[in-house]
């Protein structure tokens, strides 16, 4: 069955006919899972790439494209957050700041100042 629907679906052109069969030019395909998506017969297509560390990440069902889709998702927010934490314990928070004994801050004279005078 020649639909096309895939091919009409790739925002790269990545896909072409070949033998009767669709295929992935791994060097246009952004594995934006477009094709996938868009063509109504499972493992029509199979889109496989190979990740710098040497991981080989593949799917060629709609299931198979939305689970890889939400494990690099989770990944990229895990490193997020990760780098998040690294960050707030090396730059402590303005509530942390706030709190130290006016000898301590910055601002202690200053904040000490405006007590006396609300007194």
């Amino acid at each position: 069955m020649e639909c096309k629907l895939c091919i009409d679906a790739c925002p790269t052109n990545a896909l072409y006919w070949d033998s009767g069969e669709v295929k992935v030019s791994e060097e246009l395909c952004v594995f934006c899972t477009a094709c996938v998506l868009s063509c109504i017969v499972d493992d029509c297509i199979q889109v496989r790439r190979r990740r710098a560390n040497g991981e080989v990440e593949e799917f060629s069902t709609p299931r198979e494209a939305l689970l890889l889709q939400h494990r690099i998702n989770t990944e990229k927010r895990t490193g997020r957050v990760e780098s998040r934490k690294v960050h707030e314990r090396e730059v402590p928070s303005l509530h942390r700041i706030r709190s130290l004994p006016p000898f301590l801050s910055r601002y202690g004279t200053e904040s000490q100042e405006r007590v006396k005078e609300a007194d």
